[in-house]
Formats: structure tokens, sequence, C-alpha cells
């Protein structure tokens, strides 16, 4: 009987790691998208497209100083980064807690930029450098039948700069993604 039992634990332990891998893989997947969408939108109509597949209709964003801002706001600043787009964009999960509607994942965005410094702020001047942005979120996602959708984003502190150096986060993921 103690062995089944521990059969039975043993067994329930390594599928609900499978599922935890599958569920951690599944919305690294999405973040993928996710991503390369943003990199393809060059519109507000392709902004207002992103909203519809990916966002929850009441989505909300926290900035690093704790406001709230609604769907309006965030599609306005949205619109407004078209004209710097980023060269790359990842966003690659930290942790991962699958709740009983959704889940809740902390993950590091990377916004990487290719500039000619044309003022010297990073050495000699007339020098192309590439920005690495790199954002601390905790984002709170919901499952329809059909989709993971966004709810909630949070920015959990300050944005680290990196000049002329790649992210850690790029080269050690926690599940396989590009």
């Amino acid at each position: 009987m103690t062995t089944l039992l521990l059969f039975v634990m043993l067994a329930t332990a390594q599928r609900t790691s499978a599922q935890s891998f599958a569920d951690r893989c599944d919305l690294q997947g999405v973040y993928d998208e996710f991503s390369q969408a943003t990199l393809s939108s060059h519109t507000p109509a392709d902004i207002d497209l992103f909203h519809d597949v990916f966002d929850a209709p009441n989505i909300v964003i926290i900035d690093v100083h704790g406001e709230r801002h609604d769907w309006n706001a965030i599609r306005d600043a949205r619109v407004k980064a078209l004209s710097e787009p980023p060269t790359e964009l990842r966003q690659i999960i930290e942790t991962l807690t699958i709740t009983a509607d959704g889940a809740v994942a902390t993950v590091h965005v990377i916004t990487m930029r290719r500039i000619t410094d044309a003022k010297g702020a990073y050495g000699l001047p007339g020098v192309t450098h590439t920005i690495a942005n790199v954002t601390p979120m905790k984002d709170t996602w919901i499952k329809t039948p059909v989709a993971w959708r966004l709810q909630t984003r949070e920015q959990l502190g300050a944005t680290d700069v990196l000049i002329d150096k790649e992210p850690y986060e790029l080269w050690h993921p926690k599940c396989p993604s590009h």
C-alpha cells in the first residue's frame, strides 16, 4: 500500500511538473507572438488589431510609480512608439504561476534599438550603438476558450539600460524561444 501511494504521488508530481513546463512554454509562445506582432505594427490600425488579439478589453498598465493606465492611454503610448520602433523585442518569462482562470508571470521585457550617437553621449560622436532596455514586469493573464489575454501589466522596478551589451536574459531563457 505504501509503495502504491508513493507511486501515485510521484506520478502526480511528474504530471504537474510536465504540465507546468507545458503551460510555461505555451505562454512563452504567446509572448513571442506578442513581440513579433509589436515589431510588425506600423500603423494605428495595427495597434488596434494587436489589442483585439492579445489584450483583454479592459487591460490596465500600472507604471513604475503605481499609476494605472487604461486602454486609451496605452493606445496613445503605443501609437507614439511607432516613430521609434525597436530592432528587437523579447519578453522572457522569469516565473509563472498558473491560477484558476489564467496565469501570473514575471517577465523581463527586453527592447533593443540601434542608434547613431550624433552628440557623443555614449562615446565618440557619430558611432552607432545598440541600446538595450530591460524592464521587469508582472503580467496577469486570463485564459479564454480561444486564447490567452493580457489583463494587467505592472512594472516592478526601474528599467536597466545597457549600451552595446546584450542582456543576460537573452541567452539564458527558462523555456526555449526564438
